[in-house]
């Protein structure tokens, strides 16, 4: 009979405890929620381009580091991760919060060169397409080289859709290629971390990128007049593509893209060596018009603009980067599940290689890492071919 009752008892302990672990993760989402709808009605600060809000300056002497989780959401500051959960990103996140100085508050530009207009969709893909027996499937594209991972939501959902990536980017010296001789008029090169990324099928049964809720880096050279610029930038590309701050060679670029529900997200664009920084809140909605997002895809690129150039599908010239990298590459999933670029099931990840206009050579390739945080989240980015040695002119 005492064992009988010592065991009822701690039935009744388990039970009650897991009643309490259940309370708790209720609460905790209840609190994420909260928290993710604050970095919609946050930003209320008018940009000079409809669809984009910037955050309030906080207030003198704040610090994201010990911040709570509302002030970080009222004031533009990416979500502190989970320093248990997620270590490598709370080491990173906090890096860059100890270093954001300076919030920038100039005027965002379209690129004329980045903006996406949209191609009929229906082509099939590339013959050149590799489904490798082990490891992720290979694609050939016109226009961008990197890793998409994929799932099969067809609607956006709070646990399943992908609601989050980051990466740190090295902004590479840009130029055109050896031997051009000023052949071309202009070149560019986009990297860029994306969120619901999608391909359509152009002309020669090409594959183009067309990108999604994108932040990253925006390079680009002109022949006539001499001129470099290289700048930090994010948008939603069916609208357009936007430039921000300047950023400079040998510098580091932290960006991070989140989903907050099926028509808004959030772009965090920090350069952590000056410390210059700046967010934006993102309506997919333009003219009572509303683009649902799916959280399906998240992928980290490097792309040529596309698609108002001179190439068979609009490509614009890519620019030689020689080498760009990329460390600290992640997604998540509403669950809190992690990804990234590194290897991955067949059935999750592409990895893509930019084609010439021709498509019969590679410009741009890409490598993986494979294991740990910061293997598995790491990529090095090679301009090759042509768009190295010589322009890809006919």
């Amino acid at each position: 009979m005492h064992r009988q009752r010592k065991f009822t008892k701690l039935t009744a302990l388990v039970v009650i405890e897991g009643v309490l672990l259940s309370l708790t993760t209720l609460a905790m989402a209840a609190q994420s929620d909260v928290v993710r709808a604050l970095y919609v009605s946050a930003a209320k600060v008018p940009t000079n381009i409809a669809g984009i809000h910037t955050y309030a300056t906080p207030p003198k002497g704040f610090d994201p580091v010990i911040a709570t989780d509302t002030e970080l959401a009222t004031y533009g500051f990416p979500p502190r991760p989970d320093k248990q959960a997620d270590p490598a990103h709370y080491v990173e996140w906090e890096r860059a919060m100890k270093a954001a100085k300076t919030r920038w508050t100039g005027e965002l530009k379209v690129l004329s060169s980045g903006r996406q207009k949209l191609i009929s969709s229906g082509s099939s893909r590339l013959a050149e397409t590799v489904r490798a027996e082990t490891g992720p499937s290979q694609l050939s594209t016109t226009n961008a080289s990197g890793v998409v991972l994929s799932n099969t939501q067809t609607a956006w959902s709070g646990e399943k859709s992908f609601d989050l990536i980051l990466a740190e980017f090295s902004v590479p010296v840009t130029q055109f290629p050896f031997n051009s001789n000023c052949s071309q008029d202009y070149a560019n090169e986009f990297t860029f971390i994306g969120i619901d990324d999608s391909f359509h099928g152009g002309a020669n049964n090409a594959e183009v990128l067309q990108p999604g809720m994108v932040g990253g880096i925006q390079t680009a050279v002109w022949c006539n007049p001499n001129q470099t610029t290289y700048q930090a930038a994010f948008g939603w590309a069916p609208l357009a593509l936007l430039s921000t701050f300047a950023v400079d060679p040998g510098d580091v670029l932290w960006a991070e893209v989140q989903i907050l529900d099926a028509n808004d997200g959030y772009v965090y664009l920090e350069d952590l060596a000056t410390g210059t920084l700046e967010s934006y809140a993102i309506s997919t909605c333009e003219a009572g018009v509303c683009t649902n997002l799916r959280g399906r895809t998240a992928g980290w690129t490097v792309s040529r603009g596309c698609c108002e150039g001179p190439g068979p599908n609009g490509e614009w010239p890519l620019a030689n980067t020689t080498h760009i990298f990329v460390c600290m590459g992640e997604a998540e999933n509403g669950a809190g599940k992690l990804f990234w670029p590194g290897s991955q099931s067949p059935s999750l990840a592409e990895v893509l290689y930019m084609l010439d206009d021709g498509l019969d050579q590679s410009i741009e390739t890409v490598s993986q890492g494979s294991s740990g945080p910061e293997g598995s989240g790491a990529l090095l980015f090679s301009t090759t071919g042509c768009a190295q040695s010589g322009g890809c002119t006919p």
